[in-house]
């Protein structure tokens, strides 16, 4: 049975979510009804029967629609409130859809609102973490609140840019998500690893890798061992501004960022490309931090120093 500060806390996070959707849904109102300049890029979710392989062998490709008539314009803009996934979408990858909305007017009320919106969703990440250390309890406790809600959605903020900018790139980056190992892990991984040895490797010249990577593991010099598990592809925005005072910016884009600053109309801005893992792949190089090492190259695995 629920705590009565567990019930006091859901109910102070229904009426959080109530007042935090009815705002969202208020800024929505307030820029569209500029008619505004934007451009938004719609990409390709994850199905949910695609999920186990694009998580096992990362994704290959996205497409990306380009978003720009009047006619999609709330489409773009309640990209803020989109907190749920369909039912055939994948959860496990979040959605996204990058862009920038140019506002014209009601600067100062549309910057207040975005404030108060991202304050709402910070006191709501902060009720439902509030004693609840374990990421299960927390999903439990966010979905008796509402059913089927995406945390990471949820509380990702909107970005409201006050300084003219003057040209804005979108990209795509990727990144492999490592599996950490600790140094015992890591020898019963090579123990399992072992019993499969590759087409391109004999039997012999499969267990003296295997004994070579057991000796570079127990060297002393690791406190734990590294593997990619998959890549993780996520688009990229970078600002310049007209003030060079302002250093250019990247971050990841998530949903559409508010031009808050624009005097001389909207600024000059690249088109997010289909993603392609192969491209992405041509173009990588992999830089470790000083406190890293290769260990295998060809196994992705890689030692973090002492």
């Amino acid at each position: 049975m629920p705590t009565e500060q567990n019930k006091t806390d859901i109910s102070n996070a229904k009426q959080l979510l109530y007042t935090l959707k009815t705002d969202i849904d208020l800024l929505v109102e307030l820029v569209s009804s500029q008619n505004p300049e934007y451009v938004a890029f719609e990409i390709e979710e994850i199905l949910r029967v695609n999920e186990a392989k694009s998580m096992n062998g990362g994704i290959e490709s996205l497409k990306v629609t380009q978003l720009n008539e009047w006619h999609n314009c709330n489409r773009t803009l309640k990209a803020w409130r989109k907190f749920h996934k369909d039912y055939d979408i994948s959860p496990i990858f979040n959605f996204r859809l990058p862009g920038l909305v140019v506002i014209k007017e009601n600067n100062e009320v549309i910057s207040a609102l975005v404030i108060k919106i991202n304050e709402q969703k910070r006191l709501l990440q902060t009720l439902v973490q509030k004693g609840r250390t374990h990421h299960i309890v927390r999903s439990e406790f966010i979905h008796k609140i509402e059913p089927a809600i995406i945390t990471e959605q949820l509380y990702r903020k909107i970005t409201i840019v006050n300084q003219e900018v003057k040209s804005v790139w979108f990209n795509w980056a990727a990144r492999n998500t490592p599996k950490t190992f600790t140094i015992d892990q890591f020898s019963q991984y090579i123990n399992r690893k072992r019993k499969k040895v590759p087409l391109n490797y004999s039997d012999a010249q499969w267990n003296d890798k295997m004994n070579n990577l057991e000796k570079k593991c127990h060297n002393g010099r690791f406190k734990a061992i590294h593997r990619f598990k998959r890549r993780q592809a996520f688009p990229i925005i970078e600002l310049s501004f007209v003030d060079k005072t302002f250093k250019r910016q990247q971050r990841t884009a998530t949903t559409p960022y508010i031009l808050n600053g624009q005097v001389n109309g909207s600024p000059s801005f690249s088109i997010l490309k289909s993603y392609s893992r192969e491209d992405m792949v041509k173009q990588e190089t992999i830089l470790l931090p000083d406190n890293k090492e290769w260990i295998d190259e060809d196994l992705k695995l890689i030692g973090v120093l002492k």
